[in-house]
């Protein structure tokens, strides 16, 4: 009989606790679906609110011909919008005048655009296979056409879609997360939640809640089914050692940092004059004891969304201190030496006085501590945010911008953030192709943007000799990349970098 009983509370513990999580799974998962979706919506606003700002910039081009001035402005506009690919002038449905292709002639088929404002097409006649959204404005001298291309968009779904897929609805044209354009059939709607935009003519949809199912319960929830296991059978200690296994990977990151598992890279900058070495920047790799290196894709984000950001940050300039300083006698003069950090530093006064100390630390030996904000992350600008870039500058901290073009760019980082290097994305280096002259229009155009800031200038990602020769046609300031050297240990630097001296 007690074998029994046991049996049976056995039985109802397990029973009660698979009920409770499946029931909280379910409603966590739907709330989910919404926030995903609505979140989706708002990324993909976001990348409209550069189309938009971008017609509102060319309207006045509207009322003058082709020229090239007119086309520089296009170009313009074009690069310093991350998410644009082509910006267009148009009258009586035709395409007069591009920043792709300059002087036009092509119909712009004004009627495939759902309310006068998108059209989702699979293609076009420069890249049939490439999927891409339209946003069109329209004037009473003429309409603007704004393209951006689709992978944004398939990148916001993918990113979002979880369990269940997101796809985005233009009239009655949708894409999925795979990149694929396909007409919807308006009677599929009933097996769809549709939430649309406020703004733009456009909406997001997910599958109802029937495809969630015991399968995907499992593959969810397999680990904590095993914890009620154990609990139902009444054995806390087994509880507890197979709890103590799922440690926080904050905890990980944190006791790494205390270890000082997470070391500084360092990547060579090179002066394009002299050829010589001009500086360094400073790359975070965790070396874990048994898993090896982490790459900074995993362990970044988690220190982001930790706080632990700072801490890493201080210890990882404090290490820096302790290497080079090793080395003073070989270091070049007024060495520049690069850290990268997040929109959290500039929160914490702290972070000032660390920049503070890192440059007193080398006493008479005269470095440049240049802090590099990368443009994927934004920043708010606020007074408080001015004021400690500011305290920065008057530290004799340079400030870089790093990323350059590729994502929140705007001049107001330029104007108000003290910004004395703009670093030049590998994303446009790259596309710097000695078989194809034309795949430099756009880097041309983010480099003529820097250079008219009379900013230095560095590009990134250098891989290639032709790239490095095209980019010292160009005058730029610096570079840096794999061409001439891999982010390396401070003992491989020494030896390879700093003994030539």
């Amino acid at each position: 009989m007690n074998k029994l009983i046991a049996f049976l509370t056995f039985l109802a513990m397990f029973a009660v606790g698979l009920c409770a999580i499946y029931y909280q799974d379910y409603r966590a998962e739907r709330k989910s679906a919404y926030a995903n979706a609505e979140r989706a919506v708002k990324n993909i606003e976001d990348i409209l609110d550069e189309a938009k700002d971008a017609v509102e910039d060319s309207k006045p081009l509207l009322a003058q011909s082709c020229t090239p001035d007119v086309i520089r402005q296009l170009n313009m506009t074009a690069a310093i919008a991350s998410h644009l690919r082509t910006v267009s002038l148009i009258k009586n449905d035709v395409v007069y005048c591009s920043s792709l292709y300059g002087v036009d002639n092509r119909p712009a088929s004004l009627g495939r655009f759902h309310m006068r404002e998108l059209a989702l097409l699979a293609g076009n006649s420069v890249t049939p296979e490439r999927t891409l959204i339209m946003y069109l404005g329209t004037t009473a001298d003429g309409s603007i056409g704004v393209a951006i291309h689709g992978q944004h968009l398939t990148n916001v779904l993918d990113l979002l879609s979880k369990r269940r897929d997101l796809y985005l609805l233009v009239g009655n044209t949708w894409i999925s997360r795979d990149n694929k354009v396909s007409a919807f059939n308006l009677d599929d709607s009933r097996n769809f939640v549709i939430i649309p935009s406020s703004r733009y003519h456009f909406s997001i949809l997910f599958p109802h809640d029937d495809k969630y199912s015991l399968a995907d319960f499992w593959n969810q929830e397999k680990m904590t089914l095993l914890v009620v296991f154990l609990i139902a059978l009444g054995s806390g200690f087994l509880a507890y050692k197979y709890s103590t296994r799922f440690n926080s990977p904050y905890d990980g990151i944190r006791r790494a940092i205390e270890n000082q598992e997470v070391l500084p890279y360092y990547q060579p900058v090179i002066a394009t004059e002299s050829q010589e070495i001009y500086g360094v920047e400073v790359l975070a790799r965790w070396h874990h004891p048994k898993s090896g290196f982490i790459s900074p894709d995993i362990f970044i984000p988690l220190c982001e969304q930790s706080g632990l950001i700072i801490p890493m940050t201080r210890s990882l300039m404090s290490s820096v201190v302790r290497d080079l300083t090793s080395h003073l006698d070989t270091l070049p003069d007024h060495l520049h030496i690069g850290i990268n950090i997040s929109a959290q530093h500039c929160q914490s006064d702290d972070f000032i006085t660390d920049c503070q100390n890192f440059i007193a630390a080398f006493g008479e030996k005269k470095v440049h501590l240049i802090i590099e904000i990368t443009e994927r992350e934004k920043i708010e600008i606020t007074p408080e945010t001015i004021a400690f870039f500011k305290k920065l500058s008057d530290a004799g901290v340079l400030i870089a911008l790093d990323d350059f073009g590729t994502g929140y760019s705007n001049f107001d980082y330029l104007r108000k953030l003290h910004v004395n290097v703009i670093k030049i994305d590998q994303s446009f280096v790259s596309m710097i192709d000695e078989d194809d002259p034309q795949s430099s229009t756009l880097v041309n155009c983010v480099i003529d943007l820097a250079q008219q800031m009379n900013l230095m200038t560095v590009a990134e990602g250098v891989e290639t000799e032709y790239q490095a020769a095209f980019l010292s046609r160009k005058q730029i300031n610096f570079m840096q990349g794999y061409f001439f050297s891999r982010p390396l240990p401070f003992d491989e630097l020494a030896r390879t970098w700093l003994s030539k001296r």
